[in-house]
Protein backbone atom coordinates (compact mmCIF):
# COMPACT_ATOMS: atom_id res chain seq x y z
CA UNK A 1 0.00 0.00 0.00
CA UNK A 2 1.48 3.32 -1.09
CA UNK A 3 -0.03 6.63 -0.01
CA UNK A 4 1.70 9.43 -1.86
CA UNK A 5 1.49 13.21 -2.19
CA UNK A 6 3.62 15.23 -4.59
CA UNK A 7 3.76 18.67 -6.14
CA UNK A 8 5.98 21.03 -8.11
CA UNK A 9 6.18 24.71 -9.07
CA UNK A 10 7.78 26.00 -12.28
CA UNK A 11 8.74 29.56 -13.19
CA UNK A 12 10.63 31.13 -16.08
CA UNK A 13 13.30 33.82 -15.81
CA UNK A 14 14.73 35.45 -18.94
CA UNK A 15 17.98 37.32 -19.50
CA UNK A 16 19.68 36.46 -16.22
CA UNK A 17 23.36 35.47 -16.02
CA UNK A 18 23.54 35.72 -19.78
CA UNK A 19 20.69 33.35 -20.58
CA UNK A 20 17.19 32.10 -19.91
CA UNK A 21 16.16 29.89 -17.01
CA UNK A 22 13.40 27.39 -16.32
CA UNK A 23 13.34 26.92 -12.54
CA UNK A 24 11.46 24.06 -10.96
CA UNK A 25 11.09 23.14 -7.30
CA UNK A 26 9.04 20.30 -5.87
CA UNK A 27 8.79 17.40 -3.52
CA UNK A 28 6.91 14.30 -2.46
CA UNK A 29 5.99 12.27 0.60
CA UNK A 30 5.43 8.52 0.39
CA UNK A 31 4.18 6.18 3.11
CA UNK A 32 4.62 2.56 2.04
CA UNK A 33 3.58 -0.58 3.92
CA UNK A 34 3.86 -4.19 2.83
CA UNK A 35 1.73 -6.86 4.47
CA UNK A 36 2.41 -10.57 3.91
CA UNK A 37 -0.22 -13.07 4.99
CA UNK A 38 0.32 -16.82 5.10
CA UNK A 39 -2.79 -18.73 6.19
CA UNK A 40 -0.38 -21.65 6.55
CA UNK A 41 3.31 -22.16 5.75
CA UNK A 42 2.67 -24.49 2.81
CA UNK A 43 0.54 -27.57 3.48
CA UNK A 44 0.10 -28.16 7.21
CA UNK A 45 3.00 -25.73 7.89
CA UNK A 46 5.53 -28.42 6.84
CA UNK A 47 8.07 -28.49 4.01
CA UNK A 48 10.10 -31.66 3.41
CA UNK A 49 13.49 -31.31 1.74
CA UNK A 50 15.26 -34.19 -0.01
CA UNK A 51 18.74 -34.39 -1.49
CA UNK A 52 19.24 -36.75 -4.42
CA UNK A 53 15.94 -38.37 -3.46
CA UNK A 54 16.92 -38.98 0.18
CA UNK A 55 15.21 -37.33 3.16
CA UNK A 56 17.44 -34.50 4.37
CA UNK A 57 15.69 -31.69 6.26
CA UNK A 58 12.22 -30.64 7.36
CA UNK A 59 11.00 -27.09 7.85
CA UNK A 60 8.28 -26.54 10.41
CA UNK A 61 6.64 -23.19 9.78
CA UNK A 62 4.10 -20.74 11.08
CA UNK A 63 1.21 -18.76 9.59
CA UNK A 64 2.06 -15.06 9.64
CA UNK A 65 0.54 -11.64 9.24
CA UNK A 66 3.65 -9.47 8.87
CA UNK A 67 3.59 -5.69 8.30
CA UNK A 68 6.66 -3.64 7.35
CA UNK A 69 6.95 0.00 6.39
CA UNK A 70 8.94 2.80 4.79
CA UNK A 71 8.38 6.55 4.94
CA UNK A 72 10.26 8.55 2.31
CA UNK A 73 10.54 12.28 1.63
CA UNK A 74 11.97 14.01 -1.41
CA UNK A 75 12.75 17.63 -2.28
CA UNK A 76 14.36 18.88 -5.48
CA UNK A 77 15.35 22.06 -7.24
CA UNK A 78 16.24 22.18 -10.93
CA UNK A 79 17.37 24.89 -13.33
CA UNK A 80 17.38 24.50 -17.11
CA UNK A 81 19.66 27.24 -18.42
CA UNK A 82 19.90 28.16 -22.11
CA UNK A 83 22.46 30.45 -23.72
CA UNK A 84 23.27 30.50 -27.39
CA UNK A 85 24.38 26.94 -28.32
CA UNK A 86 24.54 25.69 -24.73
CA UNK A 87 21.81 24.19 -22.56
CA UNK A 88 22.54 23.19 -18.97
CA UNK A 89 20.25 21.16 -16.74
CA UNK A 90 21.46 21.45 -13.14
CA UNK A 91 19.63 19.87 -10.24
CA UNK A 92 19.98 18.97 -6.58
CA UNK A 93 17.76 16.49 -4.77
CA UNK A 94 17.33 15.59 -1.11
CA UNK A 95 15.93 12.18 -0.18
CA UNK A 96 15.17 10.76 3.24
CA UNK A 97 14.24 7.10 3.79
CA UNK A 98 12.97 6.04 7.22
CA UNK A 99 12.31 2.33 7.77
CA UNK A 100 9.72 1.53 10.44
CA UNK A 101 7.68 -1.31 12.00
CA UNK A 102 4.02 -0.88 12.98
CA UNK A 103 2.69 -2.62 16.08
CA UNK A 104 1.65 -6.19 15.16
CA UNK A 105 1.31 -9.76 16.42
CA UNK A 106 1.59 -13.41 15.42
CA UNK A 107 -1.05 -15.81 16.68
CA UNK A 108 -0.07 -19.12 18.26
CA UNK A 109 0.09 -22.15 15.93
CA UNK A 110 1.15 -25.80 16.10
CA UNK A 111 4.90 -25.13 15.97
CA UNK A 112 5.14 -21.51 17.14
CA UNK A 113 3.90 -19.58 20.16
CA UNK A 114 2.13 -16.21 20.07
CA UNK A 115 4.28 -13.14 19.49
CA UNK A 116 3.69 -9.40 19.90
CA UNK A 117 5.91 -6.79 18.26
CA UNK A 118 5.97 -3.20 19.52
CA UNK A 119 6.05 -0.25 17.17
CA UNK A 120 9.52 0.89 16.03
CA UNK A 121 9.34 4.26 14.29
CA UNK A 122 12.98 4.32 13.15
CA UNK A 123 14.59 0.96 12.38
CA UNK A 124 17.13 2.73 10.19
CA UNK A 125 17.15 5.94 8.19
CA UNK A 126 19.16 7.35 5.28
CA UNK A 127 19.59 11.01 4.26
CA UNK A 128 20.99 11.86 0.84
CA UNK A 129 21.85 14.95 -1.17
CA UNK A 130 22.33 13.94 -4.81
CA UNK A 131 23.44 16.00 -7.83
CA UNK A 132 22.12 15.87 -11.39
CA UNK A 133 23.87 17.53 -14.33
CA UNK A 134 23.03 17.54 -18.02
CA UNK A 135 24.75 19.37 -20.88
CA UNK A 136 23.60 19.84 -24.47
CA UNK A 137 25.84 21.68 -26.93
CA UNK A 138 24.95 22.56 -30.52
CA UNK A 139 28.27 22.00 -32.27
CA UNK A 140 27.46 23.97 -35.43
CA UNK A 141 24.75 26.31 -34.25
CA UNK A 142 22.27 24.85 -36.72
CA UNK A 143 20.56 22.38 -34.39
CA UNK A 144 21.63 19.47 -36.60
CA UNK A 145 24.63 18.20 -34.60
CA UNK A 146 24.24 17.90 -30.83
CA UNK A 147 26.63 16.68 -28.16
CA UNK A 148 24.92 15.55 -24.96
CA UNK A 149 26.32 14.44 -21.61
CA UNK A 150 24.61 13.58 -18.32
CA UNK A 151 25.66 12.61 -14.82
CA UNK A 152 23.35 11.56 -12.03
CA UNK A 153 23.50 9.87 -8.65
CA UNK A 154 20.56 7.69 -7.58
CA UNK A 155 20.28 6.20 -4.11
CA UNK A 156 18.27 3.02 -3.82
CA UNK A 157 14.82 3.04 -2.30
CA UNK A 158 15.14 0.26 0.35
CA UNK A 159 11.42 -0.50 0.18
CA UNK A 160 10.09 -2.59 3.05
CA UNK A 161 12.84 -5.24 2.85
CA UNK A 162 15.02 -3.80 5.62
CA UNK A 163 12.01 -3.57 7.91
CA UNK A 164 11.16 -7.19 7.20
CA UNK A 165 14.77 -8.28 7.85
CA UNK A 166 14.65 -6.92 11.40
CA UNK A 167 11.02 -7.74 12.13
CA UNK A 168 10.61 -10.64 14.62
CA UNK A 169 7.26 -11.19 12.92
CA UNK A 170 8.89 -11.54 9.51
CA UNK A 171 7.09 -12.40 6.30
CA UNK A 172 8.39 -15.99 6.30
CA UNK A 173 8.87 -17.99 9.51
CA UNK A 174 10.11 -21.55 9.95
CA UNK A 175 12.69 -23.65 11.81
CA UNK A 176 14.84 -26.23 10.01
CA UNK A 177 15.56 -29.66 11.51
CA UNK A 178 17.53 -32.65 10.30
CA UNK A 179 15.02 -35.27 9.10
CA UNK A 180 15.36 -39.03 9.58
CA UNK A 181 12.69 -40.75 7.49
CA UNK A 182 12.46 -43.83 9.70
CA UNK A 183 9.71 -45.63 7.79
CA UNK A 184 11.05 -44.64 4.35
CA UNK A 185 7.78 -43.19 3.07
CA UNK A 186 9.34 -39.77 2.27
CA UNK A 187 6.66 -38.10 4.39
CA UNK A 188 7.55 -36.40 7.66
CA UNK A 189 5.84 -37.60 10.83
CA UNK A 190 6.09 -36.11 14.30
CA UNK A 191 9.28 -37.31 16.00
CA UNK A 192 11.33 -37.82 12.82
CA UNK A 193 13.05 -34.44 13.21
CA UNK A 194 16.24 -33.88 15.23
CA UNK A 195 15.93 -32.78 18.85
CA UNK A 196 17.25 -29.29 18.08
CA UNK A 197 16.85 -27.10 15.01
CA UNK A 198 19.72 -26.00 12.80
CA UNK A 199 18.35 -22.48 12.40
CA UNK A 200 15.15 -20.48 12.39
CA UNK A 201 13.86 -17.70 10.18
CA UNK A 202 11.60 -15.24 11.99
CA UNK A 203 10.15 -15.42 15.45
CA UNK A 204 13.01 -13.50 17.07
CA UNK A 205 14.82 -10.27 16.31
CA UNK A 206 17.93 -12.16 15.21
CA UNK A 207 18.81 -9.69 12.45
CA UNK A 208 20.52 -6.44 13.33
CA UNK A 209 21.65 -3.54 11.14
CA UNK A 210 25.17 -2.20 11.15
CA UNK A 211 25.01 1.34 12.61
CA UNK A 212 27.40 2.41 9.84
CA UNK A 213 25.30 0.88 7.05
CA UNK A 214 25.46 2.83 3.78
CA UNK A 215 22.58 2.86 1.36
CA UNK A 216 23.30 1.37 -2.05
CA UNK A 217 23.83 3.94 -4.78
CA UNK A 218 24.08 4.10 -8.58
CA UNK A 219 26.31 6.64 -10.29
CA UNK A 220 25.49 6.96 -13.96
CA UNK A 221 27.28 8.82 -16.74
CA UNK A 222 26.12 8.96 -20.35
CA UNK A 223 27.17 10.83 -23.46
CA UNK A 224 25.55 11.04 -26.90
CA UNK A 225 26.36 12.46 -30.32
CA UNK A 226 23.30 13.11 -32.48
CA UNK A 227 23.34 14.16 -36.12
CA UNK A 228 20.47 15.09 -38.43
CA UNK A 229 21.00 13.91 -42.01
CA UNK A 230 19.01 14.64 -45.11
CA UNK A 231 15.67 13.02 -45.84
CA UNK A 232 14.35 13.37 -42.28
CA UNK A 233 16.94 10.88 -41.08
CA UNK A 234 18.82 11.22 -37.80
CA UNK A 235 21.58 9.06 -36.32
CA UNK A 236 23.01 8.87 -32.85
CA UNK A 237 25.71 7.02 -30.98
CA UNK A 238 25.93 6.90 -27.21
CA UNK A 239 27.71 5.36 -24.26
CA UNK A 240 26.25 4.73 -20.78
CA UNK A 241 28.35 3.80 -17.75
CA UNK A 242 26.33 2.62 -14.76
CA UNK A 243 28.16 2.02 -11.46
CA UNK A 244 26.43 0.31 -8.51
CA UNK A 245 28.23 0.91 -5.22
CA UNK A 246 27.88 0.10 -1.50
CA UNK A 247 25.92 -3.10 -1.87
CA UNK A 248 24.69 -4.54 1.41
CA UNK A 249 23.49 -7.97 2.47
CA UNK A 250 22.59 -10.07 5.49
CA UNK A 251 25.23 -12.46 6.85
CA UNK A 252 25.82 -14.49 10.00
CA UNK A 253 28.67 -12.74 11.86
CA UNK A 254 29.29 -15.96 13.81
CA UNK A 255 30.21 -17.64 10.52
CA UNK A 256 32.64 -15.26 8.81
CA UNK A 257 34.53 -16.27 5.70
CA UNK A 258 37.63 -16.87 7.84
CA UNK A 259 35.77 -19.57 9.83
CA UNK A 260 35.53 -21.91 6.82
CA UNK A 261 38.84 -23.71 7.41
CA UNK A 262 38.06 -27.44 7.51
CA UNK A 263 39.19 -29.18 4.28
CA UNK A 264 36.42 -31.30 2.80
CA UNK A 265 35.64 -32.89 -0.55
CA UNK A 266 32.34 -32.45 -2.33
CA UNK A 267 31.11 -34.58 -5.21
CA UNK A 268 29.88 -33.41 -8.58
CA UNK A 269 27.73 -36.29 -9.84
CA UNK A 270 28.03 -35.05 -13.43
CA UNK A 271 25.79 -33.60 -16.13
CA UNK A 272 23.55 -36.68 -16.19
CA UNK A 273 22.40 -35.88 -12.64
CA UNK A 274 22.89 -39.47 -11.45
CA UNK A 275 25.44 -40.85 -9.02
CA UNK A 276 27.69 -43.82 -9.80
CA UNK A 277 27.51 -43.52 -13.58
CA UNK A 278 31.21 -42.87 -14.18
CA UNK A 279 31.15 -39.10 -14.69
CA UNK A 280 31.53 -38.12 -11.03
CA UNK A 281 34.39 -35.96 -9.83
CA UNK A 282 35.62 -34.73 -6.48
CA UNK A 283 36.05 -31.02 -5.77
CA UNK A 284 38.10 -29.68 -2.86
CA UNK A 285 36.26 -27.25 -0.58
CA UNK A 286 36.21 -25.95 2.99
CA UNK A 287 33.74 -26.74 5.75
CA UNK A 288 32.79 -24.59 8.71
CA UNK A 289 34.98 -24.73 11.82
CA UNK A 290 33.07 -26.71 14.53
CA UNK A 291 33.62 -23.93 17.06
CA UNK A 292 31.83 -21.43 14.84
CA UNK A 293 29.17 -23.94 13.85
CA UNK A 294 28.23 -24.26 17.53
CA UNK A 295 27.63 -20.51 17.90
CA UNK A 296 24.08 -19.09 17.72
CA UNK A 297 22.56 -18.23 14.37
CA UNK A 298 22.33 -14.47 14.00
CA UNK A 299 22.33 -12.06 11.09
CA UNK A 300 23.87 -8.66 10.42
CA UNK A 301 23.02 -6.35 7.53
CA UNK A 302 26.18 -4.53 6.46
CA UNK A 303 28.25 -3.41 3.46
CA UNK A 304 30.85 -6.03 2.47
CA UNK A 305 34.02 -4.43 1.14
CA UNK A 306 34.06 -4.60 -2.64
CA UNK A 307 30.38 -5.35 -3.18
CA UNK A 308 29.81 -3.37 -6.38
CA UNK A 309 28.84 -3.77 -10.03
CA UNK A 310 29.54 -2.06 -13.36
CA UNK A 311 27.54 -1.93 -16.59
CA UNK A 312 28.79 -0.35 -19.83
CA UNK A 313 26.50 0.05 -22.81
CA UNK A 314 27.21 1.22 -26.35
CA UNK A 315 24.18 2.10 -28.48
CA UNK A 316 23.83 3.10 -32.12
CA UNK A 317 20.49 4.30 -33.46
CA UNK A 318 18.88 5.51 -36.70
CA UNK A 319 15.55 7.32 -36.89
CA UNK A 320 13.70 8.23 -40.08
CA UNK A 321 10.80 10.55 -39.22
CA UNK A 322 7.45 9.91 -40.83
CA UNK A 323 7.39 11.31 -44.34
CA UNK A 324 6.36 10.03 -47.77
CA UNK A 325 4.07 7.52 -46.05
CA UNK A 326 6.69 5.70 -43.96
CA UNK A 327 9.00 5.89 -40.94
CA UNK A 328 11.57 3.58 -39.34
CA UNK A 329 13.53 3.39 -36.07
CA UNK A 330 16.46 1.00 -35.60
CA UNK A 331 18.92 0.51 -32.76
CA UNK A 332 21.76 -1.81 -31.80
CA UNK A 333 22.97 -2.04 -28.21
CA UNK A 334 25.74 -4.02 -26.53
CA UNK A 335 26.09 -4.19 -22.75
CA UNK A 336 29.17 -5.36 -20.86
CA UNK A 337 28.28 -6.66 -17.40
CA UNK A 338 30.48 -7.05 -14.31
CA UNK A 339 28.51 -8.07 -11.22
CA UNK A 340 28.37 -10.55 -8.34
CA UNK A 341 25.59 -12.53 -9.92
CA UNK A 342 25.19 -15.98 -11.35
CA UNK A 343 21.50 -16.61 -11.97
CA UNK A 344 20.40 -15.33 -15.36
CA UNK A 345 16.82 -15.70 -16.54
CA UNK A 346 16.21 -18.76 -14.43
CA UNK A 347 19.34 -20.60 -15.50
CA UNK A 348 20.21 -21.75 -12.01
CA UNK A 349 21.64 -20.12 -8.94
CA UNK A 350 25.31 -19.87 -8.14
CA UNK A 351 24.51 -18.43 -4.72
CA UNK A 352 27.15 -18.63 -2.05
CA UNK A 353 25.68 -20.23 1.07
CA UNK A 354 22.49 -18.31 1.50
CA UNK A 355 23.70 -14.72 1.51
CA UNK A 356 20.71 -12.39 1.27
CA UNK A 357 21.79 -9.76 -1.22
CA UNK A 358 20.90 -6.10 -1.25
CA UNK A 359 18.89 -4.27 -3.85
CA UNK A 360 21.51 -4.87 -6.52
CA UNK A 361 19.58 -6.66 -9.21
CA UNK A 362 21.48 -5.90 -12.38
CA UNK A 363 20.98 -8.43 -15.15
CA UNK A 364 21.17 -11.33 -12.71
CA UNK A 365 18.14 -13.00 -11.26
CA UNK A 366 19.90 -12.69 -7.91
CA UNK A 367 23.13 -11.20 -6.65
CA UNK A 368 25.14 -11.78 -3.52
CA UNK A 369 28.65 -11.16 -2.29
CA UNK A 370 30.58 -14.40 -1.49
CA UNK A 371 30.55 -15.21 2.22
CA UNK A 372 32.44 -18.53 2.15
CA UNK A 373 35.64 -19.50 0.32
CA UNK A 374 33.64 -22.03 -1.69
CA UNK A 375 31.99 -21.58 -5.06
CA UNK A 376 32.27 -18.57 -7.31
CA UNK A 377 34.32 -15.77 -5.74
CA UNK A 378 34.73 -13.23 -8.51
CA UNK A 379 32.32 -11.09 -10.46
CA UNK A 380 30.45 -12.41 -13.48
CA UNK A 381 31.89 -10.90 -16.64
CA UNK A 382 30.07 -11.14 -19.97
CA UNK A 383 28.43 -9.11 -22.70
CA UNK A 384 25.03 -9.29 -24.38
CA UNK A 385 23.62 -7.51 -27.43
CA UNK A 386 20.20 -6.76 -28.82
CA UNK A 387 18.89 -5.28 -32.04
CA UNK A 388 15.48 -3.79 -32.76
CA UNK A 389 13.88 -2.23 -35.83
CA UNK A 390 10.30 -1.09 -36.29
CA UNK A 391 8.45 1.27 -38.55
CA UNK A 392 5.16 2.36 -40.05
CA UNK A 393 3.82 2.38 -43.60
CA UNK A 394 0.58 4.00 -44.73
CA UNK A 395 -0.31 2.84 -48.26
CA UNK A 396 -3.59 4.77 -48.16
CA UNK A 397 -7.27 4.01 -47.56
CA UNK A 398 -6.80 4.77 -43.84
CA UNK A 399 -4.57 1.69 -43.45
CA UNK A 400 -1.38 1.64 -41.39
CA UNK A 401 1.09 -1.26 -41.19
CA UNK A 402 3.57 -1.52 -38.28
CA UNK A 403 6.17 -4.31 -38.45
CA UNK A 404 8.53 -4.95 -35.49
CA UNK A 405 11.64 -7.15 -35.57
CA UNK A 406 13.68 -7.89 -32.43
CA UNK A 407 16.79 -9.99 -31.96
CA UNK A 408 18.38 -10.52 -28.54
CA UNK A 409 21.45 -12.56 -27.75
CA UNK A 410 20.86 -15.29 -25.18
CA UNK A 411 22.25 -15.01 -21.66
CA UNK A 412 25.22 -17.10 -20.51
CA UNK A 413 25.03 -19.97 -18.06
CA UNK A 414 27.16 -22.73 -16.61
CA UNK A 415 26.16 -25.94 -14.88
CA UNK A 416 25.99 -25.78 -11.08
CA UNK A 417 25.77 -28.52 -8.47
CA UNK A 418 25.05 -28.62 -4.74
CA UNK A 419 28.06 -29.44 -2.60
CA UNK A 420 26.66 -32.22 -0.43
CA UNK A 421 27.21 -31.43 3.24
CA UNK A 422 28.05 -27.86 2.23
CA UNK A 423 24.62 -26.64 1.25
CA UNK A 424 25.63 -24.15 -1.39
CA UNK A 425 26.09 -24.18 -5.14
CA UNK A 426 29.35 -24.79 -6.96
CA UNK A 427 30.01 -24.05 -10.60
CA UNK A 428 30.91 -27.20 -12.51
CA UNK A 429 32.01 -24.99 -15.42
CA UNK A 430 32.49 -21.34 -16.19
CA UNK A 431 29.45 -19.06 -16.29
CA UNK A 432 30.07 -18.39 -20.00
CA UNK A 433 30.40 -22.07 -20.96
CA UNK A 434 26.97 -21.97 -22.62
CA UNK A 435 24.50 -19.42 -23.92
CA UNK A 436 20.80 -19.48 -24.47
CA UNK A 437 19.86 -19.27 -28.13
CA UNK A 438 19.38 -15.86 -29.69
CA UNK A 439 15.71 -14.86 -29.48
CA UNK A 440 14.38 -13.57 -32.81
CA UNK A 441 10.81 -12.36 -33.13
CA UNK A 442 8.80 -10.65 -35.83
CA UNK A 443 5.43 -9.01 -35.06
CA UNK A 444 3.14 -6.98 -37.28
CA UNK A 445 0.06 -4.81 -36.81
CA UNK A 446 -2.49 -3.68 -39.38
CA UNK A 447 -4.60 -0.68 -38.33
CA UNK A 448 -7.61 0.45 -40.37
CA UNK A 449 -9.34 3.71 -39.39
CA UNK A 450 -13.00 4.42 -40.14
CA UNK A 451 -14.39 7.91 -39.73
CA UNK A 452 -17.81 8.00 -38.02
CA UNK A 453 -18.31 11.78 -38.08
CA UNK A 454 -16.25 14.94 -37.73
CA UNK A 455 -15.43 14.15 -34.08
CA UNK A 456 -15.44 10.38 -33.86
CA UNK A 457 -13.57 7.52 -35.51
CA UNK A 458 -13.22 3.76 -35.05
CA UNK A 459 -9.98 1.85 -35.67
CA UNK A 460 -9.86 -1.91 -36.19
CA UNK A 461 -6.50 -3.45 -35.27
CA UNK A 462 -5.20 -6.84 -36.34
CA UNK A 463 -2.00 -8.01 -34.60
CA UNK A 464 0.11 -11.09 -35.23
CA UNK A 465 2.82 -11.81 -32.65
CA UNK A 466 5.72 -14.18 -33.40
CA UNK A 467 4.72 -14.37 -37.05
CA UNK A 468 7.18 -17.18 -37.87
CA UNK A 469 6.17 -19.21 -34.78
CA UNK A 470 9.70 -19.41 -33.32
CA UNK A 471 9.97 -21.73 -30.32
CA UNK A 472 13.25 -20.52 -28.84
CA UNK A 473 14.09 -21.64 -25.31
CA UNK A 474 14.12 -18.57 -23.05
CA UNK A 475 14.80 -20.32 -19.71
CA UNK A 476 16.60 -23.56 -18.98
CA UNK A 477 17.69 -25.56 -15.95
CA UNK A 478 21.40 -25.23 -15.19
CA UNK A 479 21.31 -27.30 -12.02
CA UNK A 480 22.67 -30.83 -11.67
CA UNK A 481 20.04 -33.45 -10.98
CA UNK A 482 17.09 -35.16 -12.61
CA UNK A 483 13.56 -34.19 -13.56
CA UNK A 484 10.53 -36.42 -14.11
CA UNK A 485 8.40 -36.02 -17.22
CA UNK A 486 4.85 -36.01 -15.89
CA UNK A 487 3.25 -37.34 -19.08
CA UNK A 488 5.47 -40.42 -19.38
CA UNK A 489 7.06 -40.84 -15.97
CA UNK A 490 10.51 -40.86 -17.58
CA UNK A 491 13.35 -39.47 -15.45
CA UNK A 492 15.95 -37.48 -17.37
CA UNK A 493 18.86 -35.21 -16.61
CA UNK A 494 17.69 -31.76 -15.47
CA UNK A 495 20.65 -29.92 -16.97
CA UNK A 496 19.84 -28.07 -20.20
CA UNK A 497 16.13 -28.86 -20.08
CA UNK A 498 13.85 -25.89 -20.87
CA UNK A 499 11.49 -24.38 -18.34
CA UNK A 500 9.96 -21.79 -20.70
CA UNK A 501 9.96 -21.26 -24.43
CA UNK A 502 8.90 -18.35 -26.58
CA UNK A 503 5.09 -18.12 -26.73
CA UNK A 504 3.64 -19.41 -30.03
CA UNK A 505 2.15 -17.37 -32.85
CA UNK A 506 -0.80 -15.36 -31.56
CA UNK A 507 -3.32 -13.36 -33.59
CA UNK A 508 -5.50 -10.68 -32.00
CA UNK A 509 -8.32 -8.49 -33.27
CA UNK A 510 -9.27 -5.36 -31.33
CA UNK A 511 -10.95 -2.03 -31.83
CA UNK A 512 -10.36 1.53 -30.68
CA UNK A 513 -12.93 4.31 -30.42
CA UNK A 514 -11.54 7.87 -30.59
CA UNK A 515 -13.40 11.15 -30.10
Amino acid sequence: RRNQASGAYTTYVDNKLGGNHQLKIGGEVLNETGETIWKQYYTNNVVMLTQNGVANQVRLGSPVDSINGLRSYGLFVNDTYSHDRLTLNVGLRYDRYRVFLPEQERLASKFFTALKVAENKNVVSFNHFVPRLGVIYDLQGTGKTLLKANFGRYYFNPGVNLADATNPNSSTQFCTFAWSDRNGDKLWQEGEQAATNSGCTGGTASTSIDPNLKNSVTNEFSTWLERELGGNVGVRVGFVYKMDRDGYQSENPNRPKSAWTVPVNVTDIGPDGRANTGDERTVAAFGLNPANAALPTTALVFNPDGYEANYKTLEIGVNKRFSKKWSVVASFMNTWTSEFGSSYFGTGSGGNYGASGSLFGGLAGSTGFPITPNGKQDRSEFSQWNFKVFGTYEPGWGLRLTPVYKSQQGYPYGRVFTGGAISQNFFAEDLTAHRLDTVKTFDIRADKRFKVNNRMSVSVLFDVFNVFNANTETNIRANTGTVAISETGAVISAFNTPTTILPPRIARISARLSW
